[in-house]
């Protein structure tokens, strides 16, 4: 699958915010990947969590016939980005998402190497498989950007 699927309002406004306050809620946790900072939400009993693992799946199952291997939530402060790349997850990977949490920051559109740029859109969902297309994170110039990054595997 090398095209870009693009669901706006895939999760409200509320939940974008509730997962906002676990990263917080689980910052022990937390793990730092190159400029930014990771919270696993995989073992996560959270209802809000448990909500969206299944809503992830159920439509990765309608696109590739694939199911969450593991999400992240991620926080992208100030200065963050993310050079162009693809996805080095695990080699079974068959399609990844970015959800974007909120929108009160700048910069931080994730592109591809077509030069197409995807806006970021609290509950928007974006769906592409990142082991095929190269993509990155423009700079975050201003604010905080949060977003649940996964990786899914066939079933």
């Amino acid at each position: 699958m090398s095209t870009i699927n693009i669901i706006d309002n895939f999760i409200t406004e509320k939940e974008c915010k509730q997962l906002i306050k676990l990263h917080k809620k689980y910052e022990k946790n937390m793990w730092q990947h190159e400029d930014t900072f990771c919270v696993s939400l995989d073992k996560l009993k959270e209802p809000v969590v448990l909500s969206l693992r299944k809503k992830m799946n159920l439509l990765s199952k309608k696109i590739n016939n694939s199911k969450v291997n593991y999400s992240n939530l991620v926080k992208w402060p100030k200065g963050a980005m993310h050079r162009m790349h693809t996805d080095y997850a695990v080699r079974e990977t068959v399609l990844a998402s970015i959800i974007y949490l909120n929108h009160d920051f700048q910069g931080g559109q994730t592109h591809f190497e077509d030069e197409t740029s995807i806006q970021p859109v609290i509950g928007r969902i974006l769906l592409f498989n990142g082991n095929e297309r190269y993509h990155g994170v423009k700079e975050i110039l201003e604010g905080t950007r949060f977003t649940v990054a996964s990786w899914y595997t066939k079933i």
